[in-house]
Order: structure tokens, then sequence, then C-alpha cells
């Protein structure tokens, strides 16, 4: 319900009048939220000024609050976006803002209504090894692994995370994407007293929709679901209306991208209620298939996982109580092997006892999960929902 609400209440003016008009309490605290889960509170709180609707004082008290926390987050990044763009440009390493801090900088109204968990730039190749340095030289440390098309994430005490990008998506990935290309059509903005580079508008719709479908699975894959701040940025971004739709078509082509942007622009359109003619979505080739996996998805947001989902999804994974209890067994072997093993010097009794307490105390939540399966109720049929469609786009990724 809460999810409905929130996309009701981002989707048309009308509509999200018409719904803010007649909520009670309770929804209006479940809105909140499902808000604060999303980090769009900010936009939310911008909305309702922008649309004219009064909010119940402890709700506007909440979002205010809120909104004041993201701004002060969003000042506090822009000085270190600023810090390290500049330090790049002394180093004479080009840069291409990517993701959030391309949103932040050139489509939002406001940097602060779009959050951001890090800092993406996009390097060339052979610049890498030098903007690993100057990142370096204010403080930056490697930490974690890299990947085909980024360098291992830097981070320093109290900053956030930034990723220097080779390639905007695995080179080992299905797409023949001109990297050049999107260095020749970089536009120049303002942002953090620097100057920057993002991708154009048509290179920036293409990769926000690869990164959404393929790259996240339309977060299918996470426990906690897909995050509506991602899908809402393709909504922000149509709404400019600065797209060039047959340059976009064509490049998604050219990138053999074109049906997952078509999956993403139909559960934008199913959610959100955003317009794109029938004639523009005629320009991006798609199949019944296509068609199929864009309604999974948005089936699967508007049931949003909760913690005993994983549950249900192991539950489903093993059919016959056979093989039921051989899981449970896998499950707690590890565990069991490590305390027999003499590193703890623990009794097999002891052991034993010890399994089984922690068995004793997981099982009520299996227990719900396998009635809920057996009853058909409402908690057990989402899950359902979110399996088919994780399933559904595993096939069609592939």
């Amino acid at each position: 319900m809460a999810t409905h609400l929130l996309l009701s209440l981002l989707g048309t003016e009308t509509q999200a009048r018409r719904i803010a008009g007649r909520m009670t309490a309770d929804e209006w605290q479940s809105l909140f939220d499902e808000a604060v889960y999303h980090e769009l509170e900010p936009i939310l709180h911008w909305r309702f000024e922008q649309i004219g609707v009064v909010l119940p004082d402890a709700v506007r008290r909440l979002l205010e609050e809120r909104t004041g926390v993201h701004a002060l987050r969003s000042r506090l990044l822009l000085v270190e976006l600023g810090d390290l763009l500049r330090a790049l440009a002394g180093a004479g390493v080009p840069v291409i803002l990517l993701k959030g801090a391309a949103l932040a900088a050139g489509v939002y109204p406001d940097p602060a209504l779009r959050s951001m968990g890090d800092i993406d730039l996009l390097v060339r190749e052979r610049d890498l090894p030098r903007a690993r340095d100057a990142a370096i030289r204010l403080g930056y440390r490697p930490e974690g692994e890299a990947a085909e098309h980024h360098l291992p994430p830097l981070r320093r005490p109290g900053a956030t995370m930034v990723e220097l990008h080779s390639h905007i998506e695995s080179p080992s990935a299905p797409f023949r994407i001109d990297t050049e290309g999107l260095w020749e059509r970089a536009q120049t903005i303002r942002t953090a007293d620097c100057e920057a580079r993002t991708l154009c508008a048509e290179d920036l719709l293409l990769h926000l929709c690869l990164h959404l479908s393929y790259h996240h699975r339309f977060g299918l894959g996470r426990a906690e679901g897909m995050d509506l701040k991602h899908l809402y940025d393709i909504v922000v971004l149509l709404e400019r209306g600065s797209i060039n739709w047959g340059i976009a078509a064509a490049r998604a082509r050219e990138w053999r991208a074109d049906r997952y942007v078509y999956v993403v622009l139909r559960v934008v359109q199913r959610l959100f209620g955003t317009r794109v003619s029938a004639d523009v979505m005629a320009l991006f080739g798609h199949s019944p298939a296509d068609v199929r996996v864009a309604n999974h998805v948005s089936a699967s947001v508007l049931h949003r996982p909760d913690t005993a989902a994983r549950q249900y999804r192991k539950l489903r994974n093993h059919g016959s109580a056979r093989e039921g209890i051989a899981y449970l067994r896998s499950v707690y072997r590890a565990e069991y092997e490590a305390a027999h093993d003499g590193q703890q010097r623990m009794s097999t009794l002891r052991a034993v006892l010890g399994l089984s307490g922690r068995l004793m105390r997981r099982l009520p939540a299996y227990a719900r999960a396998a009635a809920g399966l057996m009853l058909g109720t409402r908690r057990a049929r989402a899950a359902g929902v979110r399996m088919n469609a994780r399933e559904a786009v595993a096939a069609w990724i592939r």
C-alpha cells in the first residue's frame, strides 16, 4: 500500500492532489516511511510545495527535517566533489560525471534533491593511473576489488566512496558502446564551483536504462528490491524534455540496447504515469517477451520485499520434505563443523545443543513462510510475484 501511495504522489499532478486530499494519518506515516526507505523525502517535499499540497503538521515537520539532512549531506558532498575535480584537472585528467553526480548537477532542479551514496567518474583508460594518483594525494585509498570497467573503489576517512570508470558498462557485456563517442558528445556544466562534463541527454538516458536493467537486474537480486530513486531519475530526465528520440533510438540500436531502453520506459510509464508516446515507444525494437518482462518488473515493484522474502524463496527452492531437510542440514553443517573441529574445543553434545537452539529460534520464521505458501496469503503471493519477476528477467537477459 505504501509503495502505491508513493508512486501515485510522484505521478501526475492531478492524481497526486486527488490522493493527498483523502489520506489518513496512518497512510501519511506509511508514505513518509516509504519515502525514507527509497531516499525520496526531498523529492516528495519539493513536489508537494510545487503542486500546493497542504500536509499534516507532523508529516510536514518530518519531511522538512529529512530534507534538511539531505541538503547538508549534499553541501558536504559538493565540497568533496569540487576538491576531487580540481585535483584531477590539476593532474591534466578530463572526467565525465556519471549517475548520481551527473543527475544532481545537471538534471534535478536542486542538487540536494538527489542523494548519492558514492561519486562515479568516467576517465579515459590511459588516464586512470594519473587519476588514481591524484585521488591518493587527496588522502583516498583503494578499498575493495576492481571490476572490468572501474578501478578498486577509493575512500578516505569521513568521505564518500569514489569509483573511477574507464567504461560505462563492462567490456564483456553484450553491448557495443563507443566510449570515445561519449567523450565527443559530452556537455560542459558547472558544479561545485568547477567546470565538469556530463553525458549528453541521449547517452545519459541509455546509460541509466542499462545500469538499472542489465547491471542491477531491476534490483530483483537484492532482498530489499528495487530502489525507486533510480527509476525516478529517468522520470526527471524525461520531464526535462531534452531527449532527441530519433537520436536516442538510433544510438540504442548501435549499442544493441534498444530492448533494455524499451522495458525501462514501459515500467516508468506504468508505475509513474509518465507520458511517452506510442510513436516514441515504437522507435525501440521490442518483442512480446519484452512486454512481459516489463509487466513482471512493474508487479515486483508494487510488492516490495520484506525480511521474510528470503525464507519464501529458500522454501520454494526445495519442493519436497526430504529436500527441505537436506537444505536445513546444509545451512547448519558449516556451523557444526566449525564448532566441532577443535577450534572452539566444544563437545559433540554442546555443539548439537547449540545448533538445535539456533534452529529453534529460526524455526518460527520458516514455519510462517511455509504456512503462507500453503494458505496462499497476500505476503506469500507477493513473494511469488517477486520470484517470478526475477526468473523472467534472468531468462530475458541471457
